[in-house]
């Protein structure tokens, strides 16, 4: 699985090369995000994978970067081509970049 830094992903998200996918709690989401991302938590992922484009790539994010990083080998496992936000959401802020609300 290869990771991908903030300031890098950034840029494959402006570009629409890559979508990304929030797999934290819903009591983290509701607390702060990303914009712009997608909401699958971790348990319903597998359920919901279908749901995803195949024909860009995901990066992958939760707020360290360990839920990710399973979510991104399940969803390699099944044919995605995914990323992992190396850092995750905390490192996004920290990076200064666009977040609503607060990392918990």
């Amino acid at each position: 699985m290869v990771g991908v830094s903030p300031r890098e992903a950034r840029g494959r998200l402006e570009t629409g090369e890559a979508v990304l996918v929030d797999v934290r709690e819903d009591e983290e989401w509701l607390a702060g995000r990303i914009p712009g991302s997608t909401h699958v938590p971790l348990g319903e992922l597998r359920a919901r994978a279908g749901s995803l484009p195949r024909e860009r790539t995901l990066v992958v994010a939760c707020r360290s970067g360990n839920r990710s990083a399973l979510a991104a080998q399940a969803l390699s496992a099944e044919g995605y081509e995914v990323l992992n936000l190396e850092g995750g959401v905390r490192a996004w802020v920290e990076a200064g970049l666009p977040f609503v609300g607060r990392v918990v």
